[in-house]
C-alpha cells in the first residue's frame, strides 16, 4: 500500500499551451520590389497531463506530440524552455511567468501545482527553442 504522500505526487493536471511560431510572409512592396517579413502568431492547445516530479521529459513529449510535432525529439541534454504562470497571479500576463528550464525548475513547478492545485495552467513556448532540438 502507498503512503498518502507517493498518492499526491501524481496528479492529473490541465494545460492550456500558448506556443508562439513564426512564418516568413513575403509581400509586393509599393515600388515592385518582394519584401520578407516575419510574422508571429500563438497557437494554443490544451494538454490533460498526470504530473510527477519525475517525469519531464514525458511532459515536454506530451506537449509537442499535442501541437502535432512528432519530428523532433526530447532528451535530458536536449530540451526546451517554458514558462508557466502561477495561479495565484493576478490578472496572469505574461510578465509574471515563471521560467521552467530544467529538471529543477520543473520539479519545482509540479511542487507548487501540487499544494494549490489550480483549475487550469497557462504554459508558453517559442518555436524558436523547440527548432534547436534534434
Amino acid at each position: 500500500m502507498l503512503s498518502p504522500a507517493l498518492e499526491d505526487d501524481n496528479f492529473l493536471q490541465l494545460f492550456s499551451i500558448l506556443l508562439t511560431v513564426y512564418l516568413k510572409v513575403k509581400k509586393m512592396s509599393a515600388k515592385g520590389k518582394m519584401t520578407s517579413k516575419e510574422e508571429k502568431s500563438t497557437k494554443m492547445k490544451e494538454l490533460l497531463f498526470t504530473l510527477n516530479s519525475s517525469n519531464y521529459i514525458e511532459f515536454l513529449q506530451a506537449i509537442l506530440l499535442k501541437h502535432g510535432l512528432a519530428g523532433y525529439e526530447v532528451t535530458e541534454k536536449k530540451h526546451f524552455p517554458l514558462k508557466y504562470i502561477p495561479s495565484k497571479a493576478k490578472g496572469q500576463c505574461i510578465l509574471d511567468a515563471i521560467n521552467v528550464d530544467n529538471i529543477l525548475d520543473y520539479r519545482e513547478m509540479v511542487k507548487k501545482l501540487t499544494e494549490d492545485k489550480p483549475p487550469m495552467v497557462k504554459l508558453f513556448m517559442d518555436m524558436q527553442y523547440i527548432e534547436k532540438l534534434p
